[in-house]
């Protein structure tokens, strides 16, 4: 048997969400995605690049009309 010490025990691998720390968003970001949100730019980028998504090829995407973050 090896004398020595005993290493320490792993920490869990696994978080809760509640452990989770969201960050405060930033008022300016909070702005711009209200005023986005408020012209419809979701709508309008997704009609202009409507011609690039094909049907019904690969894997699914993310949600348009989500990424700035105005639905989460």
């Amino acid at each position: 048997m090896a004398m020595g010490r005993r290493k320490p025990k792993q920490q869990d691998l696994w978080l809760s969400t509640q452990e989770i720390v969201k960050p405060a968003s930033h008022p300016f970001y909070a702005r711009v995605n209200q005023v986005l949100h408020e012209k419809g730019f979701d709508r309008k980028v997704e009609h202009l690049c409507k011609r690039y998504y094909k049907p019904v090829m690969g894997r699914p995407s993310v949600a348009r009309g989500c990424i700035s973050g105005c639905c989460w």
